[in-house]
């Protein structure tokens, strides 16, 4: 196996940061663009893991296929939240609102080593984000490089909005991140506050244009920075000023999407947007997944307070599956417990999946999904039903990256080695449609429906993401 010796160098064992640059490997050209949406999308290669990931895909979606209860394989896609709490009080968000459903705590770095430590071999994509703001961890930084060891793909979500010194956007540019997706509600600060609320929108355009000239000194071409940009209806006229303007505010690309909406929300003026392609209660509904919840056979949440959820929609913290895992194993004490085990049998019934449309509530982030009934399992009222698919579509895209070295490496041990991962892997098809590990939401509409909503200023239509 091809080590990344320069990721290993990121972290000694008492996690101290080292900067190093990222060298040139005549393997794994990175190639970067944006597509007419205005969505970037960007591929590094195929990841150098060890051929055991491989072979855990392989398990992972043979276990599936099987609906066994019982799951032989290490998850695939993990998230771990580094806080529970955010600067910023956005109306639809349980933090934002200050629910209290989860403890106000930052992850510990030992239980964050420790989830690492174990499934980071097999690890593809790791999520540093969920519900709270992460770079108010002052560990992010080493974080991300600690997950780096694996050559793991790290994504960050964050508002921006804070007032980050130059030093520790360097360490967070170093550490090897990924991607950082941006919320950014608008186009200037009245607009962006509406719904970030306290957000500064100066502050986040500067932080994103530090970033760039960070990456520019430095000669690194990551983190890629993503806006993600929620459609409503008091800013879905801007979306056309916004897909001219990201690159003026420091994004590399943007991304427009449905968000949750929530009573609190309504009472102070943020709808859904009346564009069906941006609307998660469109009256024809979303469609679910025709097969069995992806989420619990290759994901997995690590929560700060030493939790585990099933998936990344779970807002309060009695819906998860274990309550304290730190001191476990996650794959020999959590990953097959019964209640993992039950969650897989109720959502390998038929009618559990099959394509069916629902209509999701208007309660932010689905708080009506939080079981009622003792033994009920959150699964049963699935929070996020349009997104159960997700590990599929992570899957697509490392099964693409595997393709394209077989067909394009310019090594033959490059293209045997593909090979072999893709045999390995159940020689899945990849996806023939653009995988968006950052798109939560149902897939949009056809480019020129689409083109003609968002360049017609996005009125008269009905719906929204």
């Amino acid at each position: 196996m091809v080590e990344c010796e320069w990721r290993r160098a990121l972290v000694t064992k008492e996690t101290s940061f080292v900067a190093h640059s990222r060298p040139v490997v005549d393997e794994i050209v990175p190639t970067y663009e944006a597509c007419a949406g205005g969505v970037l999308d960007y591929t590094l290669g195929m990841q150098q893991k060890p051929l055991k990931a491989y072979a855990n895909v392989g398990l992972m979606r043979l276990a599936r296929r099987f609906r066994s209860s019982t799951n032989p394989a290490r998850p695939v896609v993990a998230y771990a939240e580094p806080t529970l709490y955010c600067n910023l009080g956005c109306p639809a968000c349980p933090t934002g609102l200050k629910l209290d459903v989860r403890p106000r705590v930052a992850m510990e770095f030992e239980w964050y080593r420790r989830v690492l430590d174990e499934l980071g071999p097999y690890l593809f994509f790791l999520n540093l984000y969920n519900w709270g703001e992460p770079l108010l961890h002052k560990q992010f930084p080493e974080m991300v490089a600690y997950a780096k060891q694996w050559d793991i793909r790290v994504i960050a979500s964050s508002n921006l909005s804070l007032p980050l010194e130059r030093e520790y956007l360097e360490r967070l540019v170093r550490s090897g991140l990924d991607k950082l997706k941006v919320g950014m509600e608008g186009t200037s600060q009245e607009e962006y506050a509406r719904y970030r609320v306290r957000g500064n929108f100066d502050l986040v355009t500067g932080n994103m244009r530090t970033i760039q000239e960070i990456k520019r000194e430095l000669g690194l071409r990551t983190p890629k920075i993503l806006i993600g940009f929620h459609v409503f209806e008091h800013n879905q006229h801007s979306v056309q000023e916004a897909r001219r303007r990201y690159r003026e505010w420091g994004a590399d690309g943007i991304s427009f999407a449905a968000s949750f909406v929530s009573e609190q929300a309504e009472q102070q003026g943020i709808r859904p947007s009346t564009i069906d392609a941006f609307n998660l209660y469109r009256a024809a509904g979303l469609e679910t997944s025709r097969e069995p919840c992806s989420w619990l056979w290759g994901a997995i949440v690590a929560n700060p307070s030493g939790s585990i959820s099933p998936c990344c929609g779970v807002v309060d913290e009695r819906s998860d599956f274990v309550r304290d895992a730190r001191g476990k194993s996650i794959f020999g004490t959590v990953w097959n417990n019964a209640v993992y085990r039950r969650a897989r049998r109720i959502t390998a019934k038929p009618r559990a999946h099959g394509g069916r449309r629902v209509h999701l509530p208007r309660d932010g982030m689905q708080l009506s999904s939080i079981p009622t009934r003792e033994r009920e399992l959150i699964c049963e009222r699935c929070p996020i039903p349009f997104r159960q698919d997700y590990v599929d579509r992570m899957v697509d895209k490392v099964a693409n990256d595997v393709i394209t070295q077989m067909r394009h490496g310019k090594r033959l041990r490059i293209r045997l080695r593909a090979s072999l991962a893709f045999v390995l892997m159940g020689m899945p098809k990849g996806k023939r449609r653009r995988a968006r590990a950052d798109d939560a939401q149902p897939p949009e509409p056809r480019d020129t429906e689409r083109e003609r909503l968002l360049l017609t200023g996005a009125g008269g239509a009905s719906g929204r993401p």
